[in-house]
């Protein structure tokens, strides 16, 4: 039997929406080598199984589902570490349930990219935002650089660089299935980066060869949105394991790690409300876009008018998702 060059870790919790158009995008891809997409199910209450038990049926030769019956992640357990703990490849490629690989030759280059730079551990690549149906954000990329290079520990610990569907790294880099400073923080994609970062060198390949929806129905940006509080409590999570980073790495970036943390300090108080306390990080606050600004504005000085605000902007959103 052939090696198994790559395995496509997809996690998936009620992605029904979505996962359709997930799956036939890992599934098309066009390699010279063989690949195996491992799909686990964390015990979702709507139609996603009976979904993945369907593409399993299609393509018995690389779908391998595995299914829960009690939430794992309501354990504290990683989605991905059932999913690590069955992989073969000698790589491994990341898609969440409701996002979606756009070029059928996306797995090729990756692998081509670090089978010929074995002390790179990862590669990642530029993405498109994308709507609930599918469509593309105008004007609006995961898209850090505007060519292909290496990048460095510091810039990778200067804030979110990647979409999680980009991801490609070396098995082999991944000693532990969730990074050791990690903790309960639900940034897990920038944990994995910062960690394999530290494992080997990182190459950013400057192509649009995935899609990420910004605001898929129950995903964690659809949550912050609904509950602020969430949202807030996930940056305050974010800032200690910065600082769990910084111990990590003997504090060798420090200088960087302070300035992460100042810019998520920052946010949680665009995020509260507070107008003086965002203000005196001048450069920061002169940088929100207008919109923001206002809302901030409104936030600080009529709060029973910006709770009427965010209650009638979700109640959009939520009419949208039942169109």
């Amino acid at each position: 039997m052939p090696e198994i060059m790559v395995s496509v870790g997809c996690t998936v919790y009620n992605h029904e929406r979505y996962l359709r158009k997930c799956l036939e995008s890992l599934v098309m891809q066009k390699t010279a080598f063989p690949y195996e997409v491992i799909v686990h199910d964390d015990a979702s209450t709507d139609s996603s199984a009976a979904i993945i038990r369907e593409f399993a049926q299609r393509y018995p030769d690389k779908i391998v589902p595995i299914y829960q019956t009690e939430n794992q992640y309501s354990k504290g357990i990683s989605p991905l570490a059932p999913i690590l703990a069955q992989a073969r490849g000698r790589y491994v490629a990341l898609c969440e349930g409701d996002d979606f690989w756009t070029s059928a030759d996306k797995l090729q280059k990756q692998v081509d990219f670090l089978e010929q730079h074995p002390d790179f551990s990862l590669c990642a690549h530029a993405a498109y935002c994308a709507h609930e149906d599918s469509s593309f954000y105008r004007g609006r990329v995961f898209r850090p650089y505007s060519e292909s290079r290496e990048v460095s520990v510091p810039e990778l610990l200067s804030g979110w660089k990647f979409a999680t569907n980009s991801l490609f790294y070396r098995r082999s880099a991944q000693k532990e299935p969730v990074p050791p400073f990690q903790g309960d923080c639900p940034s897990g994609d920038f944990a994995l980066t910062a960690y394999l970062a530290l494992k080997g060198r990182v190459y950013y390949l400057d192509e649009l060869l995935s899609a990420y929806r910004v605001d898929s129905v129950g995903s964690i940006n659809w949550t912050f949105k609904d509950d602020m509080s969430r949202h807030i409590v996930s940056r305050q999570k974010f800032i200690a394991m910065l600082h769990r980073i910084d111990d990590y790495t003997a504090h060798q970036y420090s200088d960087t790690i302070r300035s992460t943390i100042e810019q998520s300090v920052f946010d949680i108080h665009v995020l509260q409300g507070q107008l003086d306390a965002a203000r005196r990080d001048t450069a920061r606050y002169r940088a929100l876009p207008p919109k923001q600004k206002a809302e901030l504005w409104l936030h600080n000085c009529a709060p029973a008018l910006f709770a009427l605000y965010r209650k009638a902007v979700a109640t959009i959103k939520h009419a949208k998702y039942h169109l």
